[in-house]
């Protein structure tokens, strides 16, 4: 008995010393400095343009892992601009305050995600491309308190496969074909309209 409380003992502290823990986690707020961590442009003013003409890699600039967090201030924008790649992939927190714009013509998604999206501002959805702007995986939640405005000409604003939007604000579509929700994703609407 007491040998085998000590190896379940034992086991237990293995098990915990390997966990992660929100103590490490980093959180980032956009501005001049932490844009160039983002490999983006700073206008020198309020807006970060992530849109390098090259990168080599798995899709995304800046992946945010599990538990960190990227914070867009109010009167700040983050502008998703690059043609050709995932620009911003998010398995951890997006918290924004500002804007989110995401107006390019590419072939593939400009913000990718699969973890939380918490909007208490602004997104402006206006890709000509043909992915779309949103690509959120069934591990992302969307939590709207802001105004998302989609008038894409190409692809979804959001094409949501598997995860959830929730929706407390506004959400500005330009055709039926702004949101798609497949593979069991959904929109709940809260707001009554």
């Amino acid at each position: 008995m007491k040998l085998t409380f000590g190896i379940i003992l034992a086991l237990v502290f293995m098990v915990s010393s390997f966990a992660v823990s929100n103590v490490y986690a980093t959180s980032i707020t956009l501005d001049a400095s932490s844009c160039a961590t983002l490999l983006g442009t700073w206008d020198g003013s309020s807006t970060c343009t992530i849109s390098p003409p090259v990168y080599n890699g798995p899709p995304g600039v800046f992946y945010a892992t599990a538990f960190d967090e990227l914070v867009i201030p109010s009167g700040t924008t983050l502008n998703v601009a690059s043609p050709n790649f995932n620009q911003y992939s998010n398995e951890g927190i997006v918290t924004n305050y500002g804007t989110i714009q995401i107006t390019y013509g590419g072939g593939q998604a400009g913000f990718v995600n699969g973890g939380v999206l918490n909007n208490f501002g602004s997104i402006l959805l206006a890709n000509s491309g043909s992915s779309a702007s949103i690509n959120q995986k069934s591990t992302g939640v969307i939590n709207n308190h802001g105004t998302i405005t989609i008038s894409n000409t190409g692809d979804f604003g959001i094409d949501n496969s598997g995860g959830v939007i929730n929706n407390w604000s506004t959400i500005n579509a330009n055709s039926a074909t702004s949101i798609r929700n497949r593979d069991s994703g959904t929109l709940v609407n809260y707001c009554g309209s």
